[in-house]
């Protein structure tokens, strides 16, 4: 027979094994994140936005739901209630889906960061959500001053950084007047991507194409740059020709 005080210890020690062994172990959440990647995706949207991040895991409506930001581990809602003082975010359910959201509104690109869905289930579940947030901008690589000399080429590039959407369009202005696709002289080359890249090549320059060049994709601000065309010999100018875009370098 063990006495109280010898069973005691033991269970002590039985206890102490077990918390050892167990903090070796992965996480919960991340057990559960390797197990259901499936329900893990990336949420891309623009500044100033309102974005719904959802928790899109199975059944998720019928058990409680906390939501989590990962890079301060704080919990931002549990179930219907909020505990973040952000007024910017809030939990919302929709019952037609059976899945909760977390609802960011006036989105800044200090919300970027992973959020978690943690879902009450057995065993428990875990929704991984990326948000990406971008501030569109749109900029001309040679800054607001070109100089080419009359008679050569010149190439103007444009890049368009965009948020949950890309431009539908680019359109390129001279003083205030739409290049058009066929104009002589005239070759616009647009590629898909983030950055979306435009970029004007004009074949040959003359006084006539001095002025301002506007890049003007829809949804943003249209940068420009001022072209100025230089009377003389062009000596040292270099064209150089890629598959995806023209552009002119300048010799000394």
């Amino acid at each position: 027979m063990l006495s109280q005080k010898g069973l005691l210890i033991i269970i002590c020690f039985c206890k102490t094994v077990q918390s050892d062994h167990h903090a070796n172990e992965p996480s919960e959440a991340e057990r559960s994140h390797r197990h259901h990647s499936n329900y893990n995706r990336e949420v891309r949207v623009t500044v100033g936005r309102t974005v719904m991040l959802p928790c899109e895991v199975p059944h998720a409506g019928n058990v409680t739901v906390s939501w989590f930001r990962r890079k301060d581990v704080r919990l931002l809602s549990v179930g219907s209630m909020t505990y973040t003082s952000d007024r910017r975010v809030r939990p919302l359910y929709d019952k037609q889906s059976e899945h909760w959201f977390l609802q960011i509104t006036r989105v800044d690109e200090a919300d970027s960061g992973y959020y978690e869905c943690h879902v009450g289930t057995l065993p428990p579940r875990t929704a991984l959500v990326k948000l990406d947030v971008k501030d569109p901008t749109a900029n001309i690589t040679s800054g607001k001053e070109l100089h080419v000399h009359r008679g050569s080429p010149f190439n103007i590039t444009c890049l368009v950084h965009w948020g949950d959407m890309p431009p539908s369009n680019v359109l390129w202005t001279a003083e205030e007047k739409n290049i058009t696709l066929g104009l002589k002289d005239y070759v616009i080359t647009t590629t898909s991507g983030n950055p979306v890249v435009s970029s004007l090549f004009v074949a040959r320059a003359t006084p006539e194409k001095a002025g301002k060049y506007h890049c003007r994709p829809e949804g943003f601000t249209a940068p420009y740059v001022m072209v100025h065309v230089l009377d003389g010999s062009h000596t040292g100018i270099t064209i150089g020709i890629s598959r995806k875009s023209m552009y002119v370098l300048s010799g000394k």
